[in-house]
């Protein structure tokens, strides 16, 4: 189509810049592409190059603008009447429809056949989606059409529509008659007769088009269905005529001469036929051979006991009498039994009797089936990372864990199998392969082979570099301080994509490492308690070949304070023997810290207390004058102690460390911050404080909660006025022996300061300490203070991996959002000096790398996170004596603290172990440290809303022995509630479903002792109760 621009025509104005002062408007609008044209703009169909003209009707001043991407714009207009033309640069274009759909801000707005809009643009006005064009491929005037009634057969004709789609007027001659012309694209024809038909139409412009369409003649479907079964009743096989016309059915006729819609009795392998008559005047038939009915029954039938080696086989189908088939192949004579019992694992066929009505076919397995559908795969966090592969294999529909199932796993790399999962394998060494697994039972075995391959992209750059500087401008300017000063002990995170390393800079700010080729962000993030703030995120690239990059990350210091920080690990408390505790502490910003001072104090069962620092002592406390730190300054002081004889087996033990300064900064600064402390104990009572050691008041209640022996007490908890600034509030107890801890919820107004439950304990006063301690954080996250509390121990793993606190009960439940210390502890129990000790832990997804800082050790070390989480402590040089020449200095510690993904729900649960490395030995792989996000809230709110509603529950009788009665007062408005029993310590002996006002339970399996009933549902808890069972 080719498109006449008329404003150029009429009018020979020049050119100019449109004239206005005020009240101007504007007009702006878009020519599109309409590539599924269907006259509407949808989104992503790009503009097209046009020149856009403007004429101003009542002054005749014409304007001229072209757009390559179809968007215009003509600002300061007056007031007035407007014409815009549109012509595309490419002539090859159509109009598409005019005005579609029901938002005329997506169509195409000129009449149908017009490329102009007519515009009456007001005062002030802005006209954005008034004056929009669309096009479409193609030139010369093709058109369409749609049947809108299809013939029937009581009016076989049909109804169409012809759309010429924005071409304009149209005369349409249909078989060679005219029959009238298009209006708005559109003309309707009614009663086409059925056949081939030949339309013509000749438009304004002289172009024609001709198209033939066929009317189809109407013909309803007619099928027979065959309705029933020849194996279980015979008699009952019905065949079922269906159609699908809308028009009802005068009548049915069928070859045997029956009139209804069904037809009975019918017998196996004859034909019949029928007729149906409908009201419309359509008439159809259709014809039908009776089929047999088959049945196929599964495919497999497994050994449910591999020792006995048999199993009953039954065809899936009760049949009625005298239904043959044949059994395995080649059997002559056939059998009409349908159950059979095997002895031996095979392959059976059943095949059906040609002549029968019912064929039974198919084929069963007898086999042993924990070896169908084995999987056997490799887990790789990366690709390139072949150390960290895993061969496993597994079945995901049984178990694979029977004693009689044995896995046999080769390759060419070392291979080790943990006694616990024989089902796993870690490969140890980087080496590529066809690795595989024979699996073994008493009634079969099956091999099977993998590929362990390494991309060839797998191109390592060289050692990767930089430092993290301290800008003393306290601003994230873009030039970094090139001499500024270097800050250890950050967190560097280089990350592309899916690859993700973390780093840790040295004492002189420096980090670095091996990380695969590409472009990378790098991330810094300071210590949780340091007054550092990061300058975001800047780039690095690398490439396997060339000198490696170097990279400067500043910081910046936002607290004009010294920024205190100390850490304590141990190795293991071991009665009678010499131990060791380390003790680090650091300035963690950029101001020297005034007249510093260090105290611990340790446990009163600690003997011949020995430090590698000078120190006073007064009482249990030690005090260290570390005199001024400078920034960035950091030390450890290594006490040495030996348990006393008097304390128990697995009596608690705990070290607590303070450190000041005349300038040290307040974590209570600005907000409200709640500490727990214990404040010891006398004959007949022990206390406890709760401060507020932020600078403000709280503006909510204070909330806190009692365990006594890892038990709620609903008792002691209590909800009370918040406090002031500087407020604290004494709490007491009876000294009963028993372990208890007090747990405050956090203050909201103190963020991301301290714990969220800070809390205290204290053991033994009355009694001995029996850890429970470490159930529950006792470490309530605040600068410059440190409590550690562990066991003492008799035997032990001396390679093991630890994870505190260690939860509540069996599941190690543990409060959601409570921050987690790993202790990953190694002893040389050769026979020779260990020179390098390596230590690899890959962390579930569960944790939060971000939130990752690396404790205190007894040895220096080096540390990375790799692409694949693996988490690597190196120990170069640490010259780790064997355990028969010095116990002591056989063994070493290295912690870390993160916390977990913020995703979680309770209820998840997650593990991780660890391979220890001494030297070119073969890894010791540590046991798992488990730990399950409570599902139930360790802390029962004590919300003035809930108070009401945690009530007591009546058991009934109580003592027991026997049966149990749990009654609550009046039934609970929540549903799905169950009652949860559970030991003295915290473990799940019992759960059932509660309903109503009572449920009753067997106590006659439960061991003596002292129980607690919690009904519960939906994370919380409604009523409790306490019940002794002794038989």
């Amino acid at each position: 189509m080719r498109f006449t621009l008329l404003l150029l025509a009429l009018f020979s104005a020049s050119l100019s810049a449109q004239n206005c002062t005020e009240g101007c408007g504007s007009i702006s609008g878009i020519s599109w592409l309409d590539e599924n044209e269907n006259g509407i703009r949808d989104v992503g169909e790009p503009g097209v190059a046009t020149d856009v003209r403007l004429l101003e009707i009542n002054t005749g001043n014409l304007y001229v603008i072209f757009t390559q991407d179809g968007n215009y714009t003509y600002p300061n207009l007056a007031a007035g009447n407007y014409l815009v033309e549109f012509g595309p640069q490419d002539q090859n274009l159509s109009l598409t429809l005019s005005q579609q759909g029901d938002d005329p801000t997506v169509d195409s707005d000129p009449l149908p056949g017009s490329v102009a809009v007519e515009i009456q643009l007001g005062e002030g006005e802005d006209v954005t989606s008034a004056a929009d064009i669309g096009w479409v491929t193609g030139i010369g005037c093709d058109l369409t059409f749609q049947e809108t009634r299809s013939p029937s057969c009581d009016n076989p004709s049909a109804d169409l529509e012809i759309i010429t789609r924005g071409l304009g007027q149209a005369t349409l001659t249909l078989n060679g008659v005219v029959i009238g012309e298009t209006i708005n694209d559109t003309f309707l024809i009614n009663n086409v007769e059925p056949g081939f038909n030949d339309l013509t139409a000749v438009f304004a412009d002289g172009c024609q088009t001709f198209i033939t369409f066929n009317v189809s003649a109407p013909d309803p479907f007619l099928g027979i269905e065959q309705i029933g079964s020849f194996c279980t009743d015979p008699g009952a096989v019905t065949l079922q005529a269906v159609h699908d016309d809308a028009s009802p059915v005068l009548g049915y006729l069928w070859s045997d001469g029956s009139t209804l819609p069904f037809l009975v009795g019918v017998e196996y392998q004859q034909e019949y036929s029928v007729t149906v008559s409908f009201a419309n005047g359509c008439v159809a038939s259709a014809s039908y051979q009776v089929l047999p009915t088959e049945v196929v029954f599964p495919d497999t039938v497994r050994l449910l006991d591999c020792t006995i080696l048999t199993d009953t086989f039954r065809l899936p189908v009760e049949f009625v009498p005298g239904i043959r088939f044949q059994l395995l192949e080649g059997l002559n004579d056939p059998v009409t039994i349908t159950e059979f019992v095997f002895d031996t694992t095979t392959t059976y066929f059943v095949e059906p009797v040609e002549e029968e009505a019912c064929w039974v076919e198919g084929f069963g397995i007898i086999e042993d089936g924990r070896l169908d559908n084995l999987v056997f795969e490799q887990r790789r966090p990366d690709d390139c990372l072949l150390e960290e592969a895993t061969v496993f294999v597994f079945n995901p529909e049984s178990s694979l864990t029977s004693p009689d199932i044995t896995f046999n796993f080769f390759g060419p790399a070392e291979i080790r199998v943990n006694a616990n999962e024989r089902s796993f394998a870690e490969l140890l060494e980087a080496n590529v392969g066809t690795y595989s697994v024979e699996v073994s039972t008493t009634c079969g075995d099956t091999t099977m082979f993998l590929d362990v391959t390494i991309p060839d992209t797998c191109d390592f750059a060289p050692n990767v570099s930089g430092f993290v500087r301290l800008n003393d401008d306290g601003t994230c300017n873009a030039s970094p301080n090139l001499s500024g000063v270097g800050i250890p002990g950050i967190n560097v995170r280089l990350s592309n994509g899916p690859r993700e390393y973390y780093f840790v800079t040295d004492s002189a700010g420096k980090w670095e490492g091996l990380v695969l080729a590409g472009d990378y962000a790098v991330t810094t993030f300071a210590p949780l308690d340091s007054s550092l703030v990061g300058c975001g995120t800047r780039a690095i690239g690398t490439d396997d070949d060339g000198d490696p990059p170097m990279l400067i990350s500043p910081m910046i210091e936002v607290q004009n304070c010294a920024s205190l920080n100390v850490e304590i690990v141990s190795s293991r408390f071991r009665r009678c023997f010499e131990n060791s505790a380390y003790v680090n502490y650091a300035n963690r910003g950029s101001r020297s810290a005034q007249n510093t001072e260090l105290k611990v104090t340790v446990d009163p069962l600690f003997e011949e207390v020995t430090a590698t620092a000078d120190f006073t002592r007064e009482g249990d406390t030690l005090t260290f004058n570390l005199s001024d730190i400078n920034a960035f300054g950091n030390g450890q002081i290594r006490i040495d102690f030996i348990v006393s004889c008097e304390s128990d087996f697995g009596q608690l033990h705990c070290i607590e460390a303070q450190i000041t300064a005349d300038n040290a900064c307040n974590p209570g600064d600005g907000i409200a911050l709640i500490d727990v402390r214990g404040a010891g104990c006398e004959t007949d009572s022990l206390f406890f404080d709760i401060l507020n050691v932020g600078t403000e008041a709280m503006t909510e209640d204070l909330e806190y909660y009692v365990y006594v022996s890892g038990q709620l007490s609903q008792d002691y908890s209590q909800i009370v006025p918040g406090l002031a600034g500087g407020e604290s509030l004494r709490l007491s107890f009876p000294a009963t022996g028993e372990t208890v801890q007090v747990i405050a919820r956090q203050s909201a107004a103190a963020g991301a300061t301290g714990a969220i439950f800070p809390s205290a304990i204290i053991e033994s006063c009355g009694g001995v300490m029996t850890g429970n301690a470490t159930k529950i954080s006792s470490d309530n996250e605040l600068l410059g203070r440190a409590t550690y509390c562990r066991t003492n121990q008799g035997s032990f793993d001396p390679n093991e991996k630890l994870v505190f606190p260690t939860g509540l009960g069996e599941d190690n439940d543990v409060q959601p959002g409570t921050r987690l210390t790993y202790e990953l502890h190694f002893q040389n129990t050769g026979t020779d000096t260990a020179f390098t000790v390596v230590i690899r832990d890959t962390l579930p997804l569960e944790l939060d790398l971000e939130t990752i800082e690396f404790g205190p050790a007894s040895h220096d070390y080096t540390v990375m996170v790799d692409n694949g989480r693996a988490l690597t402590f190196r120990f170069d040089d640490i010259n780790l004596v064997d355990s028969f020449t010095n116990v002591p200095g056989s063994m070493g510690v290295v912690s870390f603290t993160i916390d977990h993904d913020t995703s979680l729900q309770r209820g998840d649960r997650f593990q991780n172990r660890a391979g220890i490395f001494f030297d070119f030995n073969e890894p010791i792989i540590t046991e798992y440290a488990r730990t399950r996000l409570a599902p139930l809230d360790l802390m029962v709110s004590a919300d003035a809303h809930l108070a009401t509603e945690v009530t007591a529950l009546e058991i009934y009788p109580n003592p027991t022995a026997d049966r149990l009665r749990i009654t609550l007062t009046e039934a609970p408005t929540a549903s799905g509630l169950e009652v949860i029993i559970q030991n003295a310590v915290g473990a799940e002996v019992a759960r059932r479903p509660f309903q109503g006002t009572t449920t009753e339970l067997s106590a006659a399996n439960l061991p003596d002792g002292f129980y607690i009933a919690t009904l519960a549902g939906a994370g919380r808890v409604y009523a409790m109760g306490k019940f002794v069972v002794k038989h």
